[in-house]
């Protein structure tokens, strides 16, 4: 019959205080703000980097559709009745919608939620406790990882929290799973893997295990001990992807990603996957998997209050036409029992991702009891939207005081002389501030409060 959109207010029982049918707005017209008219929509933009579609003008073309369909409707009803802080629940492709960049709904602090039993789940406000665990650049090349890690120890140093990094070779899954527990804030800053039509498979990618695996790639060796591989059912395919197995070693993936790229994978246990990617036959990066299915099964974030993905595509929601309850990664994160976690829709630049979580820390560290993450989001939002290139200099100028190498610091400038020179505001275009967003509870309390104060 078209779109159906309930908005539920605090003091609503058994009827939605707003409820609106959009009949003109059916599937047929819906998927083309996704898909766009060849293939170069929003959707291609996430799935399918080998196409090479302009993220911006498909968020672009999204955005202009999702405005018309929804926030010329929703923004007046939220402001009549006096709304400011918003969860949204989408359905389908809906999830792949940044609801906080659509133009008449940026004033309000958006929080998103994968399902409604995530939002029933997310519980009540945890205590932000003393210890941090910062994960940095695990597979070794996120050169600006060091610059973005030193943000955030600095940022909740100030705070008196007690910050852990594990770095680099050390960022292995073994290591990690033993140092999360106890730490009430996670930050993540290496790579992320989503798969929107699998997202089980969805993963941080980490260092490999290099006693088992000493050679720089293993896949190597692997490969030549193949004699026969397998097509997967049509149910389990995902773009003609195949396997083989191999006694005592484990089954083995490979998946061609457009023309030049190759995706491999090596379930060598129950719970460790070794994941290789290559370009033309060379690889350009190797790790272990931190898998949706790990970490629900692991339950070692348990106590965590806030988890912070700065990898790229994070939070993709996966797709299924069969199911109400979607899975990603801070999903995953959030059922495990971390009350919030702040991720990606979409790749984002080293540059970019050190800016957004510089402000976000420093945002946070000027807070006392409590916090707001949606309002520490929309406030990071509007800092970098308008900023002026001045500004942005000064912001790039201190991020290169940190970069020792001069190799790096030379690729550093070249990037950011051409995102200054396009514009005297270099960040307005939504894509370039507009990836981070928080699922979970949006009320995290920094400090236990005397009970003067409550």
């Amino acid at each position: 019959m078209g779109m159906f959109m309930i908005v539920i207010l605090p003091n609503d029982h058994d009827i939605p205080a707003g409820h609106f049918l959009f009949k003109d707005y059916t599937p047929e017209r819906i998927i083309p703000m996704f898909t766009g008219k060849q293939e170069d929509g929003w959707l291609y933009a996430l799935g399918t980097h080998e196409k090479g579609v302009d993220g911006r003008k498909a968020l672009e073309h999204l955005l202009d559709g999702m405005e018309e369909a929804i926030g010329t409707t929703l923004e007046p009803f939220l402001k009549r009745n006096s709304v400011t802080r918003v969860t949204i629940i989408p359905h389908m492709w809906l999830h792949l919608v940044p609801f906080w960049a659509i133009p008449s709904l940026i004033e309000f602090e958006i929080m998103m939620a994968p399902s409604a039993a995530h939002f029933v789940n997310s519980g009540r406000a945890k205590l932000m406790g003393q210890k941090a665990l910062t994960v940095e650049d695990p597979t070794m090349d996120l050169p600006l990882s060091e610059a973005e890690i030193d943000y955030v120890r600095q940022h909740l140093s100030h705070i008196n929290k007690d910050v852990q990094v594990i770095s680099k070779e050390n960022a292995t899954e073994e290591r990690l799973l033993k140092a999360v527990p106890g730490n009430t804030v996670f930050h993540f800053c290496g790579h992320g893997i989503s798969d929107l039509i699998q997202p089980l498979r969805s993963a941080l990618l980490l260092h490999k295990d290099n006693r088992r695996f000493p050679e720089k790639d293993p896949f190597k060796s692997i490969i030549d001990r193949i004699v026969e591989w397998h097509d997967l059912t049509a149910e389990e395919q995902n773009d003609g992807e195949r396997y083989a197995d191999l006694p005592e070693v484990g089954r083995v993936y490979e998946r061609h990603v457009g023309e030049e790229m190759l995706e491999r994978r090596l379930e060598y246990s129950e719970s460790r996957t070794l994941f290789g990617l290559y370009d033309r036959g060379r690889l350009v990066r190797i790790g272990d998997l931190l898998t949706v299915g790990n970490i629900m099964v692991e339950r070692s974030f348990e106590n965590c209050s806030l988890a912070f993905l700065s990898a790229c595509e994070s939070g993709i929601i996966g797709l299924s036409n069969s199911i109400e309850e979607y899975s990603s990664l801070p999903a995953a994160l959030q059922l495990e029992g971390v009350s919030t976690v702040v991720s990606t829709l979409w790749p984002i630049s080293q540059e970019l991702a050190v800016i957004y979580v510089n402000l976000f820390y420093r945002t946070l560290s000027e807070l006392k009891d409590t916090m707001y993450v949606a309002a520490i989001i929309r406030k990071v939002n509007h800092h970098m939207r308008p900023m002026k290139k001045g500004e942005a200099e000064a912001m790039f100028s201190e991020i290169e005081q940190k970069i020792a190498d001069p190799v790096t610091r030379f690729k550093f400038e070249a990037r950011v002389s051409r995102l200054l020179e396009k514009s005297d505001t270099p960040f307005s275009h939504p894509y370039n501030w507009g990836a981070f967003f928080a699922i979970g509870s949006n009320l995290l309390i920094l400090k236990e409060m005397s009970n003067e104060n409550m």
